[in-house]
């Protein structure tokens, strides 16, 4: 996010913008309303260029969009723009293939019978073994 105040103001204002729910007893035009401050507080269109409100919304939804478990470990690099989030999430598949591969075995690797010193398998998408130390 922007860190042109401070940026736990803007996570709160932004939440309370996403989380806000219509209040049937206030009718339309008051939750209009309020939903047009909080729009403003959390993008604060008098502080920001165009360009910078639509990167801050284009982030937002970008991070709501990713897998659940992407979008956790690229929300705790707190990226303040597009571009950093997608580095992170980049290199969150990264470090995924990595692991895949350090734990991936092909099966045809041994043939029948040889498989001293596993450990054990996970069957699933892939086969992963583990070596006995």
């Amino acid at each position: 996010m922007m860190s042109c105040g401070g940026e736990t103001d803007s996570e709160t204002e932004f939440q309370n913008f996403r989380q806000f729910s219509y209040q049937k007893a206030e009718g339309p035009r008051v939750n209009c309303s309020q939903l047009w401050a909080l729009c403003h507080g959390w993008l604060k269109p008098e502080r920001h260029t165009k360009e910078q409100i639509v990167e801050l919304v284009v982030l937002e939804q970008f991070l709501m969009v990713l897998p659940p478990e992407m979008g956790q470990w690229v929300r705790k690099g707190r990226p303040k723009s597009c571009f950093q989030a997608v580095v992170l999430a980049e290199e969150y598949l990264l470090k995924q293939q990595l692991q895949e591969k350090t734990l991936d075995v092909q099966v045809s690797m041994w043939p029948p019978g040889t498989s001293k010193g596993v450990s054990s398998c996970v069957h699933g998408k892939y086969r992963k073994c583990f070596w006995n130390d």
